[in-house]
């Protein structure tokens, strides 16, 4: 093959590489970068060439979230460099660009100067925040932001494996009715969210409670360790709270 054509498909694949969806870098067995394509360069915020300079090669554990991510990251290039590819998800958090979560499949490839680890990220980040949000929906109230029932009983389970007292009270409106026929459930529902911000105040002065919204007029607090011993004070004081009146619209309430 001619120089000629050496430099055709040598351009021909640089061109290839940095128009990837994904971001693609190749790491010396010292976790040193050997060059990256264009994608990765955006993520982390520096230039192949800057990454790749002799003698001031920077290791991708710079770029890594914290220490544990480094050793998951470090434990994963052992496996690669034995033989066995790995796939693993880290935070990265580059000076100067985006946080975001990434998933890197990696490969190791023999050649004469040395083991070299091949490397091919795609952001999940989008993702990740889907499934946490999915999450939250499924165990918090939509109306409230509070926990939800499912998100309760999953709490008092785990009391279950865990020594010490556990108490719950429950904490009914009453009345409550009364005023969603007569003001409409728009306004009903205002004043059930200003109830549980009023409950959950009171409640979060108590490291080891937990305010839950039930159903409708229903709210809970679930409680455990030192805090359970403190379940009657805490009723006492929400019975307090909740007999002050409240303003809204330029009306007056008293809930009880």
């Amino acid at each position: 093959m001619s120089k000629q054509d050496t430099e055709f498909y040598t351009e021909l694949l640089r061109a290839y590489f940095d128009s990837a969806n994904d971001a693609i870098f190749v790491l010396c067995n010292e976790l040193r970068f050997l060059m990256c394509n264009r994608l990765m360069e955006e993520w982390i915020g520096f230039s192949e060439g800057s990454l790749t300079c002799h003698n001031q090669r920077r290791p991708i554990t710079e770029l890594l979230g914290d220490s544990a991510t480094v050793d998951n990251f470090c434990k994963a290039v052992k496996q690669v460099l034995a033989g066995h590819p790995q796939r693993i998800e880290c935070f990265i958090h580059p000076d100067g660009a985006q946080q975001r979560w990434i998933e890197i499949s990696m490969t190791r490839v023999d050649v004469e100067a040395g083991d070299m680890i091949i490397a091919v990220a795609r952001d999940t980040t989008r993702q990740r925040e889907q499934m946490a949000k999915i999450h939250h929906q499924s165990t918090h109230d939509a109306l409230t932001g509070l926990p939800n029932r499912v998100m309760l009983q999953n709490l008092l389970g785990s009391f279950g494996a865990t020594p010490g007292p556990v108490a719950a009270l429950v904490v009914d409106i009453p009345r409550f009715r009364d005023v969603n026929e007569a003001l409409g459930y728009r306004t009903a529902d205002e004043i059930l969210k200003a109830v549980a911000r009023r409950i959950e105040a009171t409640v979060s002065d108590y490291q080891g409670a937990t305010t839950g919204h039930l159903t409708g007029d229903r709210f809970a607090v679930v409680a455990s360790g030192k805090v359970a011993g403190s379940i009657e004070l805490i009723a006492d004081i929400l019975r307090a709270e909740l007999s002050r009146p409240m303003q809204h619209a330029g009306m007056e309430l008293t809930l009880g």
